[in-house]
């Protein structure tokens, strides 16, 4: 019997400020209500997941208007969700240390009972970068920084709450699917006259236990 390719799934990302977005309403607590309202109206009418971007300023211009933290309010909607998935279109590699971002990631797939997608990229907004001193690397450099982490991050999750053989940091998590944009940065490093094999193909791969 013929195997039946998988349904593609549809989601919505939810209002969070980079967008200037939330800018019309003027209370902070009334503006992450607003996103929660549209997380769970997503899961209401039979979304399959809902998404934020990891930008710590608004676009195009910064201004002052709110933007709220990517993992800080994906963990909020995943208590304020039940069944729908969440995730960010995509994590920056370059604002949290990797193994501390699969720490955080470990976590919130935890708390949302292991509806996590998980999406790393190299980042490109480069005030945001500059902004919270993390300089700005050139593309080829930055590709290297994603080329690395990606398999330090799916280690943590393959090793599936062990310690690693490194003796260093480990995750628990229930069911999450990392993705990165692996294939650039792999690429990359082949040109720098190392392998070009990587592990995390930008697709929904599951982080075997």
């Amino acid at each position: 019997m013929a195997q039946v390719a998988n349904k593609p799934g549809f989601g919505v990302f939810t209002p969070q400020g980079w967008r200037m977005d939330l800018a019309e309403i003027k209370d902070p607590v009334e503006q992450y209500n607003a996103m929660s309202r549209v997380a769970q109206e997503a899961e209401r009418l039979g979304f399959d997941g809902v998404w934020l971007y990891d930008h710590l300023h608004t676009t195009p211009q910064p201004t002052l208007n709110t933007t709220f933290e990517c993992w800080i309010s994906t963990a909020a909607l995943a208590r304020d969700t039940q069944r729908i998935r969440i995730g960010q279109m995509v994590s920056c590699n370059g604002y949290r240390n990797p193994a501390y971002l699969a720490k955080v990631a470990s976590t919130v797939d935890v708390l949302s009972n292991g509806r996590l997608d998980f999406g790393l990229g190299a980042g490109w907004y480069e005030h945001e970068w500059r902004a919270y001193g993390y300089g700005f690397p050139d593309a080829p450099t930055r590709l290297k920084m994603l080329g690395e982490a990606l398999p330090m991050l799916a280690s943590k999750f393959r090793h599936g709450g062990r310690r690693n053989r490194d003796n260093e940091s480990w995750c628990r998590h229930k069911k999450s699917l990392f993705t990165g944009k692996a294939e650039e940065a792999w690429n990359s490093r082949s040109r720098g006259g190392r392998s070009g094999q990587g592990d995390c193909p930008f697709s929904r791969t599951p982080i075997p236990p």
